[in-house]
């Protein structure tokens, strides 16, 4: 019998899919005296995508522009989709939260969030209204 990957896992897994948010991780890990803290590490990725949201709005007729973002929304709803509670959480409130807080960056990723990623945003809608 196989186990859902925890969110240490999920977490891990980042720089490996995501080479260009590496230095960024481990930076994260590094200002944390070297410890994996996933909830500060998505965080940091949805930060990290803002940050980048600005090149991606001036290249959107290049599809290799949102790749980035087609890669990271993907990669939502697979770990939304997960079995596992504690993924979930990790998506929601590592993530969806900082994402709420970021209404361009919303703007730009909800379209491409898949039906278990919109499932969880509603319910962070619940509690933590999106900033206008």
């Amino acid at each position: 019998m196989s186990r859902d990957p925890d969110p240490e896992e999920w977490t891990s897994r980042l720089p490996l899919l995501f080479p260009e948010f590496k230095k960024r991780y481990q930076a994260s890990i590094d200002s944390n005296r070297g410890e994996l803290l996933p909830y500060m590490i998505w965080a940091e990725l949805a930060r990290f995508l803002a940050e980048h949201r600005v090149r991606a709005d001036e290249m959107m007729s290049s599809p290799k522009s949102s790749d980035l973002l087609a890669r990271v929304s993907s990669y939502l709803e697979e770990a939304s989709s997960c079995g596992a509670a504690e993924v979930q959480n990790l998506v929601q409130v590592g993530f969806l939260e900082t994402v709420n807080d970021l209404p361009e960056l919303r703007k730009l990723l909800q379209p491409r969030f898949g039906r278990s990623t919109n499932v969880l945003l509603r319910q962070v809608d619940k509690y933590s209204p999106p900033a206008s």
